[in-house]
């Protein structure tokens, strides 16, 4: 049982701490939170810095503490006699002098001073190649759809009680964001139809565009075995179709097929012969087999990109911003 506190004020006081005490309580927090940086200091140069930037965060950004909505038979008690959600955050409500919270076999509430959250990046999973799974401390699985991606983010929120020295630190919580993979690729490519400069587009690894265009220095040579493609001398091409993970991983590795269909068109009388048209329209389809190198990371087929595991606040790998949340107005 929690000793009362003789300094602790009354009831319908505002529920902040002097400054000085305050001020002491945040600067003994980041301390042991690892070093970071409150939000003020973003309003810094930050251009190549590590450090993220928190947005916009609600309740948070409402001056309102996180408030989880818990029934009466699931509040737990950790070591220290605060109440908390099943998932490990503090359980705080209304209270006429703003917010409180009862402590274990403490029949009088406490009010909170004031709440701080720590949010860091984890991980980034890329689906490129199928079905994501990664692992939740429940033992269940967090899937990531083949063709999205999601940035893994794990918050921890910081709670000063006022009469108690001892701040409360929530459990890791774990957030997921997906976002549909879009890529760009640029290249050049040499062959039958000369050397070509070429965009091509990918959506969520399924559906693909391209347009290529360049010169045909094959133009006017071969004679009538190259026909039509020696006719002109500059060449454009246009494709569209479908891309799926390949069939022969246990062969070659990871791959991806696509296919789909493709028209040319050329420009410009490259053999000289009155007698050949001047603009070619060519459809046709293609084939190709795009080999990947294998990425790592646990999940079927998947990339991830980590950046180490975290146990704590204490153990951040990386360079974060605290974000403070004093509670009342």
């Amino acid at each position: 049982m929690l000793p009362d506190v003789p300094g602790r004020r009354k009831r319908g006081t505002v529920p902040f701490m002097d400054n000085a005490s305050a001020a002491v309580f945040a600067v003994v927090l980041l301390l042991v939170a690892g070093p970071g940086v409150p939000a003020g200091a973003l309003e810094t140069d930050l251009s190549g810095s590590v450090f993220e930037i928190p947005e916009d965060l609600s309740p948070e950004a409402g001056n309102v503490p996180l408030m989880p909505d818990v029934p009466p038979d699931a509040v737990r008690y950790d070591d220290d006699g605060f109440p908390e959600s099943p998932r490990g955050l503090l359980v705080v409500g209304p209270d006429p002098a703003g917010y409180s919270l009862l402590m274990r076999d403490v029949k009088f509430p406490f009010l909170l001073s004031a709440q701080f959250l720590n949010r860091q990046r984890d991980a980034v999973f890329l689906a490129r190649e199928g079905l994501v799974e990664d692992p939740l401390p429940d033992g269940s699985f967090m899937n990531i759809p083949y063709g999205y991606g999601a940035l893994k983010t794990t918050t921890a929120y910081i709670s000063l009680v006022e009469g108690i020295v001892v701040p409360h630190v929530s459990d890791n919580q774990k957030d997921y964001r997906q976002f549909p993979l879009r890529d760009v690729y640029l290249g050049v490519s040499l062959g039958v139809t000369g050397l070509l400069a070429g965009a091509r587009y990918v959506e969520r690894e399924r559906f693909l565009g391209y347009a290529r265009a360049g010169w045909n220095f094959l133009g006017g040579l071969g004679g009538a075995a190259m026909a039509p493609l020696n006719y002109t001398a500059l060449g454009v091409h246009l494709g569209a179709g479908l891309e799926f993970p390949g069939l022969l991983e246990n062969l070659i590795g990871q791959n991806h097929w696509s296919v789909g269909g493709e028209v040319r068109l050329g420009f410009g009388d490259a053999d000289h012969d009155l007698l050949t048209p001047g603009v070619v329209w060519m459809p046709g389809v293609f084939f190709d087999l795009e080999k990947r190198a294998r990425s790592g990371g646990r999940s079927h087929g998947g990339g991830v990109s980590h950046d180490g595991p975290v146990s704590g606040i204490r153990a951040a790998r990386r360079p974060r911003v605290v974000q403070r949340h004093p509670i009342g107005s």
